[in-house]
């Protein structure tokens, strides 16, 4: 399959006909003036945007600000585009053409959502699984807001154990006027990714009991082997 242009007129170009293949590293050379960036930002990079602004509601092509009037007669078989400047506008040494395209991103949402991880420790295969029953335990200042903790967890599990310490910290045989601090440890039925995002926002820190190291289970993943805790 080739790309066809047909008659393109932008700037130097008159009546300018060529067929570029797809799937294959084309350069396009001349001398200075010959319409070598007409040809790539006039006619190739914004008939890409142009048939991407037509599927967008009206408010967002107008923000794009995207002419749909294109010097040529037709552009055929015509994949979806990335341009990208010869200018590199990002500092980092990392920076790639993923990156800067966007393309980046989606590979990483990609490897996150149907990719293997395993842990660099034991190698042992980790699966983060929301679905299913996990403990954890949270730290709370004795207060109102311990109470609203309390009814939160109650509508999404249950409460496994309390307890309670003073100002310095040291454990209080049962719950009193001196206690200051509260742990307490629950289980999540339907542990998902909101739900723990809302009781990080709402109440502070939750960690995972089997954990020895405190972390955000939204950031990381636990092995379940060797107990590391890795990146997610």
């Amino acid at each position: 399959m080739v790309i066809e242009i047909h008659n393109a007129c932008e700037n130097n170009l008159k009546n300018f006909s060529v067929e570029i293949p797809v799937g294959k590293m084309t350069a396009l050379t001349g001398v200075s003036g010959s319409g070598k960036s007409s040809l790539l930002k006039n006619v190739l990079a914004a008939t890409g945007a142009r048939r991407y602004s037509c599927i967008q509601p009206k408010t967002i092509r107008s923000a794009l600000m995207i002419s749909n009037y294109i010097r040529v007669d037709d552009v055929l078989n015509l994949p979806q585009t990335i341009f990208i400047d010869a200018k590199n506008y990002v500092s980092t040494p990392l920076s790639t053409v993923s990156t800067v395209s966007g393309v980046h991103d989606l590979l990483r949402n990609l490897f996150l959502e149907i990719g293997d991880c395993y842990c660099p420790s034991c190698g042992e295969k980790v699966i983060c699984e929301w679905n299913s029953p996990c403990l954890f335990v949270a730290e709370l200042i004795f207060d109102e807001r311990y109470v609203e903790f309390l009814a939160c967890v109650r509508g999404r599990g249950r409460i496994l154990k309390e307890l309670f310490f003073d100002k310095d910290k040291k454990m209080l045989a049962k719950r009193g006027n001196k206690a200051r601090f509260a742990e307490v440890y629950f289980e999540i039925t339907d542990c998902k990714e909101n739900v723990i995002s809302k009781l990080n926002k709402d109440f502070g820190c939750v960690v995972l009991v089997d954990s020895p190291e405190r972390y955000d289970p939204i950031k990381k993943t636990l092995c379940p082997r060797c107990g590391k805790v890795i990146p997610r």
